[in-house]
């Protein structure tokens, strides 16, 4: 009769437990956290830092592109690749608005690894895109698993 005695409680302490549910508190290892106040930038770190980010189209050329893709036959699905959103979002969203307004379906992608610039694989695509001031370079490696893309990285410093 002892021996039942051990695996009894030891069973009624789980079943008890499960009942009312056992609280498990995890402590987060201590973090430090740095933080430097940012501070007014200087004109110089300004200015670089406007020349590595791409400006919004001209309207202009958001409709001398829109035109010339409506001209553009087949497969109209395009992705866009942004490398950062705060260095080529203003971009991407015009392309986009070029693309939807020739109905196209596109969309855009955040993707790290882009060089700087903007390339296609689609002569088709780099030859609308120039027809809208940009200066736009072929490269095959540019792919997009249905249609067509677009990669813009940083800006080149000119």
């Amino acid at each position: 009769m002892k021996q039942h005695i051990i695996p009894s409680i030891v069973a009624s302490l789980i079943a008890s437990g499960a009942a009312i549910g056992f609280v498990h508190v995890a402590h987060a290892p201590q973090v430090s956290v740095v933080s430097a106040p940012a501070g007014p930038v200087s004109r110089g770190k300004a200015a670089h830092l406007a020349k590595t980010v791409w400006p919004e189209m001209a309207q202009a050329d958001i409709d001398a592109l829109t035109a010339a893709l409506k001209d553009i036959s087949g497969v109209k699905k395009v992705m866009i690749f942004c490398v950062e959103e705060s260095k080529c979002g203003d971009l991407a969203l015009n392309l986009d608005n070029a693309f939807e307004s020739a109905h196209w379906q596109s969309d855009i992608i955040d993707y790290a690894l882009i060089q700087p610039g903007i390339a296609t694989s689609s002569p088709t695509l780099a030859a609308a895109l120039k027809a809208a001031h940009l200066d736009v370079r072929l490269d095959a490696s540019v792919q997009a698993p249905a249609g067509d893309a677009i990669a813009i990285g940083n800006r080149p410093l000119q």
